[in-house]
């Protein structure tokens, strides 16, 4: 048998905060159409209500939790039936 000394590994945080650049961040709807441009083979009603739950019509893509709230949006379409993987 070997008896090794595990040292424990005190390493710092790593923080991951990925980002979507889009090239027309001007408003929630802008911002969706080219979401589901890029992702979504077609939208339906029931999708359009439930993206624009997610980015309300007063979205500031300015404020400082943009970003967290148009991955939200991503995440959403990602998990969606309408889902394209190419």
């Amino acid at each position: 048998m070997m008896n090794k000394k595990l040292e424990r590994f005190d390493g710092d945080v790593i923080e991951f905060l990925p980002k979507i650049k889009l090239k027309n961040m001007k408003s929630a709807k802008t911002i969706l159409n080219e979401l589901t441009d890029k992702m979504i083979y077609e939208t339906n009603e029931e999708l359009d209500k439930e993206l624009n739950q997610t980015l309300r019509y007063d979205f500031d893509p300015t404020s400082e939790n943009a970003q967290q709230n148009i991955l939200r949006a991503y995440q959403y379409l990602a998990k969606s039936a309408e889902f394209q993987i190419i």
